[in-house]
């Protein structure tokens, strides 16, 4: 099912086939989406940003129609954002990241604060170790293989309106588009494998947040907003909020009443006149 107004391409990173878009003319925007996403997730968001930018969105490997790596730490995901970036032979960017990929985004830009001018950050992870109950219970032994046998369209459709205030705000044209491609046993796999490697059932482990937590102080240069659903099922927005004003003091935080997890589709039309104002 065509579900983006825009056509995507392929090029080969680090050995791994890898889909992305670039749309629009203008300083570069790059779009990093969560687990268990795809850039469909920015739906709502390219064609607007698009207006005013040239926006580079794609499909993390393992998800989407991105290939599998043999690889799923944070560090790793950050390295093949950097050679995704050099193939495409972007200088400076500014950077955009939701849940797991807003901790790529500030692991990222602590590595690399020559090529990141400005930093948004949606629903992320990074501050706190607090999640959803749902993700926790997937990382015990033998969930994994319910998932992989009993994973219907209705069931992902229910799953995807959980994590937003309003359950109407997530199309049904969306659930259509992605469910054959999230639902496919290799993709599965990959999300299986990223949530076990950084969370448990106690939620997200500290070690994955280690090498973001002792290094907050590289990016106190560069200009950032971070915007939070007040509603949030998988990052709650208590915990993770008052992580954040402890470890990034100096960057403003947009609560977002009325609001789950998925806020770039939930309140997109704020969501993106924020960030154009925000990056001028």
């Amino acid at each position: 099912m065509v579900f983006l107004p825009f056509p995507t391409q392929f090029a080969s990173i680090d050995g791994l086939k890898t889909r992305y878009c670039i749309v629009g003319e203008g300083k570069p925007l790059v779009l990093v989406h969560g687990l268990a996403a795809m850039l469909e997730y920015w739906f709502a968001n390219i064609p607007e940003l698009s207006k005013h930018y040239q926006v580079i969105a794609f499909d993390l490997p393992g998800f989407g129609q991105s290939d599998s790596p043999n690889e799923y730490t944070i560090d790793f995901y950050t390295d093949f954002i950097n050679h995704l970036l050099d193939f495409l032979d972007i200088k400076s960017t500014y950077l955009v990241g939701h849940s797991l990929g807003g901790a790529l985004a500030l692991r990222y830009a602590m590595l690399s604060t020559e090529r990141v001018k400005k930093l948004i950050l949606l629903n992320n992870v990074g501050f706190a170790t607090q999640l959803g109950w749902q993700f926790r219970l997937l990382t015990l032994p033998g969930i994994d293989k319910l998932v992989r046998c009993n994973f219907t369209q209705e069931q992902y459709g229910v799953m995807l309106r959980s994590h937003a205030f309003d359950p109407n705000s997530i199309p049904d044209a969306f659930i259509e588009a992605t469910f054959p491609i999230t639902s496919n046993q290799t993709n599965l796999n990959s999300f299986l494998r990223v949530l076990k490697e950084n969370a448990w059932i106690g939620g997200i482990k500290e070690r994955s947040l280690h090498e973001i937590r002792n290094h907050f102080n590289l990016v106190q240069s560069i200009p950032t907003q971070i915007y939070w659903g007040e509603g949030d099922s998988v990052l709650p927005y208590k915990p993770h909020v008052k992580a954040a004003k402890k470890w990034m003091p100096w960057a403003p935080i947009i609560s977002l009443k009325q609001c789950g997890h998925l806020s770039q589709i939930e309140h997109s039309q704020l969501i993106n006149d924020s960030i154009i104002e925000f990056l001028g």
